[in-house]
């Protein structure tokens, strides 16, 4: 769908087509780093205000964001590290696992917060690699 390079870290985000994160068939993390990537961690406000910019461009109503609770209810950590998320956007009443199933979260496109939603339901995806350096 598109890229885009994050000087400040070093990083391209690569977009992918609407699946879920996990479920009996794919998990989207193993999915990104079979292509030595993880998947999206909004780490710096650059990051979000960019993703939140330029939702509408890559034609999606929502994009999954690499992180969970799953480990522990209500502590968010991205995937591909574990560390606690330092900067957040939640929607007001989020996070709030009101099925007591969402361990997963989104960035929807038309306020560009960030809502939990099971890992189950198919949305959108970005995968971050470091740049070469060649």
């Amino acid at each position: 769908m598109g890229r885009h390079w994050f000087p400040e870290k070093n990083v391209c985000a690569v977009f992918g087509i609407r699946q879920p994160i996990r479920n009996r068939s794919i998990d989207l993390s193993i999915k990104c780093e079979e292509q030595n990537s993880y998947l999206l961690a909004l780490e710096t406000n650059a990051e979000y205000e960019w993703l939140k910019t330029n939702l509408i461009d890559i034609q999606t109503n929502d994009i999954w964001l690499g992180g969970t609770d799953h480990v522990t209810e209500g502590r968010w950590t991205w995937i591909h590290n574990n560390s606690p998320w330092s900067v957040t956007y939640w929607a007001a009443g989020e996070p709030n696992d009101s099925k007591g199933t969402l361990n997963c979260a989104i960035q929807k496109q038309n306020d560009g917060l960030w809502y939990d939603r099971s890992c189950g339901e198919a949305h959108a995806y970005v995968c971050e690699h470091a740049q070469s350096n060649s």
